[in-house]
């Protein structure tokens, strides 16, 4: 799968700002989990009830979506762990999170400015 799979299987319709299938260091496979900032708990949770033990439409294997809560929330908390951690596979683009902000899709290095100038020792 990818993230454009995913945003299609997953349209936003306004209930996320944050979209991150991670992938191999090769960039060719996902790791098979993906992350979703919801932009409220209600949008978590009516996500998590239409698709938990569900599977993906597009996908061969006979697996079923495993939601669970992240111990990173929000989009900020989001984009500075990837700052922190300074993936390098986040360089290329089909790598990158889908970021929302204001409802328009943004370059990962504009979120990251946004949030990471803001940071104490930055």
């Amino acid at each position: 799968y990818t993230q454009d799979m995913l945003q299609l299987e997953w349209p936003n319709n306004g209930t996320y700002d944050f979209l991150y299938l991670p992938r191999r260091s090769a960039g060719q496979n996902n790791l098979s989990y993906a992350f979703i900032n919801f932009n409220s708990e209600a949008h978590a949770l009516a996500f998590k009830a239409a698709w938990q033990s569900q599977r993906l439409t597009q996908l061969r294997a006979r697996k079923s979506v495993n939601i669970s809560f992240a111990d990173v929330q929000g989009l900020e908390a989001n984009l500075r762990q990837l700052e922190k951690k300074r993936v390098r596979r986040i360089e290329v683009r089909q790598c990158q999170p889908v970021v929302i902000m204001n409802g328009l899709s943004v370059a990962l290095a504009d979120a990251l400015a946004t949030f990471v100038k803001q940071m104490p020792g930055s």
